[in-house]
């Protein structure tokens, strides 16, 4: 493993010389598409972006919605079946350990969190690294995909306490996953989190630092920028699929956000394509 020191710092355990493999990709199905059953042989984190997954693990189901991220065990047995009724698009970073580690904390985090900005970058860094001839393992690479684990685990511990205290915000952020291609308004927020329209407003601003129309746009906007980058959509179809009405409200906000037009956005990802 290109000399990977042992005693390397790592995630909870785990350091770089006890991967002994580790992959990264990114895929699209179409509608009604099935991948499995398969037997497991990595720790997986599976980030969805578009269309709707059932995993099927042993005698258990996992449904997974745009906006999330599951982490799978290796030795379990797997079927996944994507939505009927469109693409679905999903990335994903696999680790294998050596011998038989089975870190406690990754297994006790198994399961579905939100998928968070820094989960994205974090994969867009692997994924651009593998374009510009890194191999996956490359020490840089490997921290990376520690660096990913490390941020689930991170993330599926305040998202336990957080849903702990405040499952009302909970509910409101599992119907933004579920339906931001909708229109929605704060009425609908309110009733899927059952609080009042102005009690919700204070409460997501305590807990999260903005309001709950903020933070459908701001994931909206995340789903759209990655559809950017990684399909091959028309802008206008990515705006109309992420839920905003106008082509020019689109922009607009990408550019607010980015500094870079959506077009410039594209080439950018194309050119980095090219080079590779």
């Amino acid at each position: 493993m290109n000399g990977i020191a042992d005693n390397q710092t790592g995630v909870d355990g785990v350091n770089p010389g006890q991967v002994s493999r580790l992959g990264s990709g990114s895929v699209i199905y179409p509608a009604a598409g099935t991948h499995g059953p398969r037997v497991q042989q990595d720790w997986q984190l599976v980030l969805l972006h578009s269309g709707h997954v059932r995993i099927q693990v042993d005698d258990q189901t996992i449904q997974m919605n745009p906006g999330q991220v599951c982490l799978l065990e290796p030795g379990h047995r797997e079927f996944f079946q994507f939505s009927r009724e469109r693409e679905s698009w999903h990335r994903w970073i696999s680790l294998r350990l050596t011998g038989d580690l089975v870190p406690p904390s990754w297994r006790e985090a198994v399961g579905v969190a939100a998928l968070s900005p820094p989960m994205n970058q974090i994969m867009d860094a692997m994924l651009d690294m593998r374009q510009h001839g890194f191999a996956d393992d490359s020490l840089s690479v490997i921290y990376l995909g520690l660096a990913a684990m490390a941020l689930f685990l991170g993330e599926r511990a305040a998202e336990d306490t957080r849903r702990l205290k405040h499952p009302a915000l909970e509910r409101m952020a599992v119907y933004i996953r579920r339906h931001f291609a909708e229109k929605i308004d704060l009425d609908d927020l309110a009733g899927a989190a059952g609080l009042s329209r102005e009690y919700l407003v204070r409460l997501n601003r305590q807990v999260n630092g903005r309001t709950p129309m903020q933070q459908l746009w701001a994931f909206r906007l995340e789903q759209g920028i990655d559809l950017i980058k990684n399909s091959g959509l028309t802008i206008g179809d990515i705006a109309d699929r992420c839920g905003f009405a106008a082509y020019n409200h689109f922009a607009r906000s990408v550019r607010r956000a980015t500094g870079r037009t959506p077009g410039e956005i594209r080439r950018s990802a194309l050119q980095a394509d090219h080079l590779s």
